[in-house]
């Protein structure tokens, strides 16, 4: 599968082949100084990682009966059992998940085997092999 990036000021909007929204990644530029990240980007400097959150489930749109949800709730439960599972196989933290724009996210840490630099090219090429892993393994 072949993914695309767009850059969203400091992060970076991920597609997928069918230029659905997958997710966005946020490199971690070793600062919070807006005018050195600015210069990192305009520089295209190299990182070793960052945040890649993946949307992950939307939210029931409508009311459903107490037991449907509850089974709802255990199908997102398992899933996120895997993402735990594949996490403590990366030796990283467990994942972290937040909700944006009515859709649950998982978001993991990232590091790049060698740095990436901040291009959509050079950062395609290095979260291609994280995404493909994830893809295989049917998690996104």
């Amino acid at each position: 599968m072949t993914y695309t990036l767009t850059r969203e000021e400091y992060s970076y909007s991920i597609y997928d082949e069918n230029v659905k929204p997958i997710g966005h990644f946020v490199p971690d530029f070793g600062t919070s100084a807006e005018d050195r990240i600015i210069d990192m980007i305009t520089d295209e400097a190299n990182v070793e990682g960052g945040k890649l959150t993946l949307y992950f489930q939307k939210l029931p749109a409508e009311a459903m009966s107490l037991e449907k949800f509850v089974m709802w709730a255990q199908s997102i439960l398992r899933k996120l059992s895997v993402w735990e599972k594949y996490q403590l196989e990366k030796n990283k933290p467990v994942p972290q998940i937040s909700l944006e724009h009515g859709i649950l996210s998982v978001i993991i840490d990232v590091k790049f085997d060698q740095p990436a630099e901040l291009t959509k090219k050079g950062l395609s090429k290095a979260l291609d092999d994280v995404l493909a892993d994830l893809h295989n393994r049917q998690m996104i």
